[in-house]
């Protein structure tokens, strides 16, 4: 599991970077999955519109992204036709690095 703080990944002036590209576009993806499941209710879950990016079998994943919110307000993220749970909490640790 990712436990994530956003504001760790801004940086002095409290915006995103933009001296790592890699790094922003991985922030933005978890704010993205942040921004889908937070208006969600404990053990709801949604489609979203956003692309998977695992690639079974050397070829690009077509589904889209699910998240859902477990019953302690954890927002989990997973593919719908790749058998992967990505989960984030907003609280917590400092983070290592988004995985997703």
């Amino acid at each position: 599991m990712l436990v994530v703080d956003p504001r760790h990944w801004l940086d002095a002036n409290g915006t995103l970077p933009t001296d790592n590209l890699r790094l922003r576009r991985q922030v933005l993806r978890v704010a993205r999955f942040i921004e889908y499941g937070g208006p969600l209710k404990p053990l709801e879950c949604r489609e979203t519109l956003m692309e998977c990016r695992k690639r079974p079998g050397g070829k690009p994943c077509t589904g889209l992204m699910w998240v859902g919110k477990t019953g302690r307000d954890d927002i989990q993220a997973s593919a719908g036709s790749v058998a992967t749970t990505r989960p984030w909490s907003t609280t917590g640790k400092r983070p290592t690095g988004p995985t997703a």
